[in-house]
């Protein structure tokens, strides 16, 4: 799949001008990092509903949703090809769900488990052509085994 380019240069100014113009409500768009520009919502400074982050090439990045600066929902990341990288669900700014991750060509790389953003349950990791390569437990008090 390839992706759409959704920031052009010639939007430049615009974003410039919407950063300046909307800290507290309104558009936001961030720009200040390295491989990626944020296009989201603010209501009193904070991030509050759909938010994705893109590409510096356009592609998109990351969706997701927040709800005061606290992420809520899914989470998808994608690849800089336009196909999906993982899959995760978030309450109140933590993970709370499976986690799967994918390889680039859209096989499952790896499974996990997430309760209150800690880390439980198995870790089972996949092979580029989809075999189970290994497979890992965590215990709620972070206990390793194998």
């Amino acid at each position: 799949m390839s992706c759409k380019k959704v920031i052009l240069n010639k939007v430049g100014n615009l974003i410039k001008s919407l950063i300046a113009y909307n800290k507290r409500h309104g558009p936001y768009i961030n720009n200040n990092y390295i491989r990626t520009f944020i296009k989201a919502y603010c209501i009193d400074g904070k991030k509050t509903g759909s938010c994705k982050k893109f590409y510096v090439n356009g592609c998109i990045y990351k969706k997701m949703y927040y709800i005061y600066d606290k992420k809520n929902g899914e989470s998808i990341g994608y690849h800089n090809n336009g196909d999906i990288q993982n899959k995760s669900y978030f309450i109140n700014n933590k993970q709370n769900s499976e986690e799967i991750l994918y390889h680039k060509n859209n096989q499952i790389e790896c499974k996990s488990y997430y309760i209150d953003g800690e880390a439980q349950g198995y870790y089972i990791y996949y092979n580029l052509n989809g075999d189970m390569g290994a497979k890992y437990y965590i215990s709620s008090n972070n206990e390793f085994q194998i």
